[in-house]
């Protein structure tokens, strides 16, 4: 999947929630973790595995692909424009909001 570039972000947020700017963008400070088990086997191994050789079409794993070209949601904190210098220490705090990938527009909001 596919994520929404900043200025496309920026876009949103000028058109749905004027007069804040954007602070942070989703897991921008997530790390990866340090060491990893052995890999999983992938879903067709599993599905082989449990449930036996795949009967019918490949709808699902076309459907599937068809996925990965969307773009996917991403969680956005935002701060008033003229909230300071400092968006978490003074004024209103945050807003945090998620932005729909596909629909291009806000579909949830916190704060």
């Amino acid at each position: 999947m596919s994520r929404l570039t900043r200025d496309k972000l920026e876009e949103i947020i000028s058109k749905d929630k004027p007069g804040y700017h954007i602070v942070e963008i989703g897991d921008s400070d997530v790390a990866e973790p340090e060491s990893r088990d052995a890999p999983a086997p992938d879903a067709e191994a599993l599905q082989l595995r449990y449930f036996g050789a795949p009967t019918g079409s490949s709808a699902p794993r076309e459907a599937a692909a068809a996925d990965q070209d969307k773009p996917e949601d991403e969680i956005v904190v935002l701060a008033p424009v003229d909230s300071g210098a400092d968006p978490w220490q003074s004024g209103p705090g945050p807003k945090t909001v998620v932005v729909s990938g596909s629909e291009g527009r806000v579909i949830i909001e916190q704060g």
